[in-house]
């Protein structure tokens, strides 16, 4: 069995807010209530979905995160990479 850990469950979440409302640049105070985590989890878990070329940043007033992709060309290894790192199967 394969155990994600809490915070690749959490980008698995914000993803899918952000899938629901695709094309819409959302800030982490929307995407926190929307996905009902707080905000500085989804400011951390956004960062890291954002280094790893999973979401794009817009400044501004109405700045925020959206999708970097169609949400159907994400897969789960990408984003269990872009959270907890390479998979290594031992």
């Amino acid at each position: 069995m394969l155990k994600l850990n809490r915070m690749t469950d959490y980008a698995i979440v914000v993803l899918g807010v952000l899938a629901h409302r695709q094309g819409e640049v959302l800030a982490t105070a929307q995407l926190a209530e929307l996905s009902g985590l707080n905000q500085p989890t989804v400011a951390k878990v956004a960062k890291l979905l954002q280094s790893s070329g999973l979401l794009e940043t817009r400044r501004g007033a109405s700045g925020g995160y959206q999708l970097h992709a169609a949400p159907e060309t994400i897969s789960l290894v990408t984003i269990i990479e872009s959270v907890e790192g390479p998979i290594a199967v031992n």
